[in-house]
């Protein structure tokens, strides 16, 4: 936790959360609160009272990763991380979060590992249940909605269940939807949306932002779940933001499109010494667009960019004529890596599929650290605002963590500690810690590059009211009730 701290990106946003914001009497002095958030997002134990017990014991090693606050009393700390959360945006944390995942880029040309060389290369998208500190039950009406809600205004009642009617999953809370990259298991953009958000909904708004906040995000391959199975995303995805879908396709494909009974892989003439038809050969990719192609042409994201792509086929044998496939026309079946065949793209699309679970290591993470809301670990001081705001600072923190560990902020607080004393064995005696060693150590930080420095997309104006244009848009599907629910 020192070392994430430290980090350029991260000290940067401890300053913006610092920072004044009324006109009248003196200061606040927030480090405390702040050291508190950090702990209970990075560390896990959501209670804020037993951070707040844990902190105030004489440990000048637990005052030395939280850069020495002034303590204060549990209703000032209390009210400072209030005050904190509902002052700035959360999505502060997306900006930090794409700026922290460049500079991990920007080791690349050092020694670094291979799998750094394809960061953000491929995608996954997934949600997770996230529940509040409410009733777990669904409502029979729109006030038992509003009583079970309380001040969690965005929090409703979910349930997955199968055909039969026999419910697989229920909660009462929020969904989180997230991107996550394949190659490092690190999230890249999320969003903390009602519980009955339309998941394709949300991730198409995902990557409109993530190309507006990163034009240059190497993103190629988008790999999701049956969920994802939908014509109309899958068409968004590959000429709205072009970037290739990888889903599974289910069995409802019309039979009026060629070659559905194969998944959109064309066959012809029955080779010598078999009695089935053979696959055709993929021969040309023709008019696929790629990030590179959308800001060379100034196309918007989202807005459509290379309709008029296709795939040709040919015989393997030569004997038959060059069949041609466009995903303009069925983007489920037509796809950039093709659902059949001996082609070697086929093989990359089973091996993404396989992959695609890296986005749970996420989701577990962030149960482990006990941000999840499951049963006893539900964050019971927080609302709809500080829910966003949780989340988000643990899942950045899972991002933080990994460029420490690659860029030597650990190394570096590791010498700091053991130079100042506070990482002795326990019968060493304690260090000596007086008001010129402190700003001593803190000015060898800064001559060893450990300042502040703001993610390069932010621009806080842009932020302001983002929260209610989100809603508007429509990413809750909620729906007025009457009655009793399904």
């Amino acid at each position: 936790m020192a070392g994430a701290l430290r980090l350029p990106r991260i000290r940067w946003l401890s300053e913006q959360l610092l920072q004044r914001t009324g006109t009248r009497g003196p200061a606040p002095d927030r480090g405390h609160a702040l050291s508190i958030l950090y702990r209970i997002a990075m560390r896990g134990r959501v209670a804020i009272l037993q951070q707040f017990n844990d902190t105030t014991e004489l440990n000048l090693t637990q005052d030395w990763v939280g850069n020495f606050p002034k303590h204060l009393g549990e209703t000032q700390v209390y009210d400072g991380i209030i005050q904190m959360l509902r002052t700035w945006s959360w999505r502060m944390t997306i900006h930090v979060n794409v700026a922290l995942l460049q500079d991990l880029i920007a080791l690349i040309e050092g020694e670094v590992s291979e799998n750094l060389r394809k960061i953000c290369l491929y995608l996954v998208a997934d949600g997770t249940d996230i529940h509040a500190d409410a009733e777990q039950r669904p409502e029979v009406s729109t006030e038992d909605r509003e009583f079970i809600r309380g001040v969690r205004k965005r929090a409703q009642w979910r349930r997955y269940a199968t055909k039969a009617k026999r419910t697989l999953k229920g909660w009462f809370g929020y969904k989180l939807v997230l991107l996550v990259d394949m190659a490092t298991t690190l999230p890249v953009i999320w969003a903390l949306v009602p519980a009955r958000a339309h998941e394709p909904r949300v991730v198409l708004r995902l990557l409109k932002e993530l190309r507006t906040i990163w034009p240059e995000c190497p993103a190629e391959f988008l790999v999701a779940d049956g969920l994802y199975d939908d014509g109309k995303f899958l068409r968004a995805c590959e000429f709205g933001h072009s970037i290739h879908p990888v889903v599974p396709v289910g069995q409802n494909v019309s039979t009026g499109y060629r070659h559905h009974a194969t998944r959109g892989v064309p066959k012809c003439c029955t080779p010598k010494g078999s009695d089935k038809p053979q696959y055709m050969k993929r021969d040309q990719r023709h008019g696929f667009k790629t990030w590179r192609d959308r800001l060379a042409a100034e196309v918007a994201p989202g807005a459509e960019f290379g309709v008029d792509s296709f795939i040709r086929w040919v015989c393997p044998d030569g004997k038959c004529k060059p069949v041609i496939t466009r995903p303009s026309q069925n983007p489920r079946i037509y796809t950039f890596l093709p659902h059949e065949g001996p082609h070697k793209n086929v093989a990359l699309r089973h091996v993404l599929m396989v992959r695609r679970n890296s986005v749970e290591s996420v989701f577990w993470s962030l149960k482990n650290l006990g941000l999840a809301g499951d049963k006893h670990q539900r964050v019971k001081w927080a609302d709809d605002i500080e829910m966003e705001w949780i989340i988000s600072l643990g899942l950045q923190g899972l991002t933080a963590r990994r460029l420490a560990w690659e860029n030597g902020a650990y190394l570096d607080a590791r010498d700091e500690g053991i130079a100042m004393g506070f990482l002795r064995h326990e019968d060493a005696p304690p260090p000596r810690v007086d008001d010129l060693s402190i700003r001593r150590m803190f000015r060898d930080r800064e001559k060893r590059g450990w300042t502040a420095e703001a993610p390069a997309s932010w621009m806080r104006e842009v932020e302001l009211g983002y929260e209610e244009r989100i809603y508007e848009e429509g990413w809750d599907d909620d729906a007025p009730l009457a009655g009793k629910a399904a």
